[in-house]
């Protein structure tokens, strides 16, 4: 939900609903990872009748895969992500390394997420993770006249802390902050838009099962 003041245009409340789903393969000495996250990113006037209003162009799908050696002491991975983390459809290489310093204190060193993963204890473990956190909307007007893309960008840095709560079952809470936000969008005039806007802290609640991966906005987890 974005609230505006001083500006010719109603708030608007933006949609955003995806699928990942995960592979790992491997192959001789080698390993491949990723995922691929179909989904809708709309606006709410779609989004709730969606069956009657939605169509193709409010479809997206987010796409991952890297390549890595199998051998432990060669931890390094490199491959290609299509998504919208930086504010409109993109083809974007990843690579780095994931480095465990400890068994219990892994550090991944990667383009553009680095991350880390410290296991508190047994059943507790607390993850962080820099990352870029921009995204495109299809927006309709109110009497569905008119349509644009709606872009923002940003980066986050986000920490989340894993709690077992019965049996199976984990709570995971999350702490964040958005900054380097840049917006894009037509007002009710149909002028274009572009400001920079403040950053803004977030919480996020979540539920696993077993040892279901963290999921992320973008779909990746460490």
């Amino acid at each position: 939900h974005f609230d505006y003041s001083n500006i010719n245009s109603r708030d608007r409340d933006l949609h955003r609903l995806q699928f990942p789903i995960t592979f790992a393969s491997t192959f001789d000495q080698w390993q491949v990872r990723g995922f691929v996250a179909p989904g809708v990113s709309t606006s709410s006037n779609i989004f709730k009748d969606f069956l009657n209003r939605g169509s193709a162009d409010d479809a997206l799908i987010s796409v991952h895969a890297t390549l890595s050696p199998r051998q432990p002491d060669r931890p390094w991975f490199a491959g290609l992500a299509y998504d919208r983390s930086f504010g409109e459809p993109r083809l974007y290489p990843v690579a780095g390394i994931e480095w465990p310093l400890s068994p219990a204190f892994d550090v991944r060193l990667a383009f553009p997420d680095p991350a880390f993963r410290w296991q508190l204890s047994p059943r507790q473990s607390l993850r962080g993770r820099v990352s870029p956190a921009g995204h495109q909307w299809r927006v309709v007007s109110d009497d569905f006249s008119r349509e644009f893309d709606y872009r923002v960008e940003s980066w986050r840095t986000e920490l989340n802390w894993n709690l077992p709560v019965w049996r199976q079952l984990s709570i995971d809470l999350g702490l964040g902050y958005d900054t380097a936000r840049h917006h894009r969008f037509e007002d009710d005039a149909g002028d274009e838009l572009v400001s920079d806007v403040g950053g803004s802290f977030f919480f996020a609640l979540g539920f696993r099962i077993g040892d279901a991966p963290l999921p992320y906005p973008q779909g990746a987890s460490f």
